[in-house]
């Protein structure tokens, strides 16, 4: 599966260099068509441009088909939210790694890291405020280290934010995908002070979309508090980040049948950020 990942990635990159190509081609035949010159050269190289992205990207489409597979199958060893077998738990006290959080006041916001020193969380609400370059600290989910970070980059119409700290804040930072229709997830949040012994809680949920800023997933198990914000999505059977939930709603699934019978029963969605924009 790693394997599969590490291609799909690849893939990616490759697809934004040749989206790349195919613009610049696209210019130099406009330009060429100006100012009356031969065309064909640029003709030629525009269409090459767009038979490659064609092919590569019917390429990416039967990695993530393959991938979605892989994930399915694994799936069937580790069944739901309940399984409390050696491979999970050792799955979930990986993932912990991962999850820090910021506090103001007694309430804590969740931080995720996606690289070694690059940690992402909401923008809204507690964080707000905070500003490019500002200073801030993150604690460990595990053992409360503080680590140092600033604010990299804020996107406040996507509600999020990068912060880099000074040290290295995990040792196996996940790999960046972007999810299937239909697949699932599990992420962790902070739900104090409701919780104030154990407040991180681990959620199971699935995603009933994978077009961009749609209502991308549904909370299953639980209604989605803001606790939650900052929450990562990761795969539930390897070491994978989806992305970030940073806000919820309580809209009726009206997406597919199948799902809607869900939507009845947990009736709160979340929007999660795609974690391809963290880089």
């Amino acid at each position: 599966m790693e394997a599969l990942i590490q291609q799909l990635s690849t893939v990616g990159h490759k697809i934004k260099v040749l989206e790349i190509e195919r613009t610049i081609a696209k210019e130099q035949l406009e330009n060429a068509i100006k100012s009356k010159e031969n065309t064909r050269p640029f003709e030629v190289l525009l269409e090459c441009a767009i038979a490659e992205l064609n092919r590569v990207s019917k390429k990416e489409e039967s990695l993530k088909e393959d991938l979605k597979k892989a994930e399915n199958l694994t799936a069937l060893t580790i069944p739901d939210s309940q399984d409390t077998s050696p491979r999970r738990k050792a799955h979930i006290e990986d993932l912990k790694n991962l999850v820090f959080f910021t506090s103001y006041d007694n309430v804590r916001g969740c931080v995720t890291a996606f690289e070694k020193r690059r940690l992402v969380t909401f923008g809204h609400g507690m964080h707000l405020g905070l500003q490019l370059g500002d200073n801030i600290s993150v604690y460990s989910s595990l053992d409360g280290k503080e680590y140092k970070a600033i604010v990299s980059f804020r996107d406040d119409v996507k509600d999020f934010m990068i912060l880099e700290t000074v040290e290295d804040a995990c040792d196996f930072p996940p790999t960046l995908a972007f999810p299937s229709y239909g697949q699932d997830y599990i992420q962790f949040g902070f739900s104090a002070p409701a919780r104030s012994i154990t407040p991180l809680a681990l959620t199971v949920g699935v995603f009933i979309s994978n077009a961009y800023m749609a209502k991308t997933h549904h909370i299953l198990g639980k209604v989605s508090n803001p606790g939650d914000f900052g929450a990562g999505c990761f795969s539930r059977v390897s070491n994978v980040l989806f992305g970030i939930n940073v806000r919820n709603d309580s809209l009726a699934i009206s997406d597919s049948t199948a799902l809607e019978s869900l939507g009845s029963s947990f009736p709160s969605h979340a929007h999660i950020v795609p974690s391809a924009f963290f880089v």
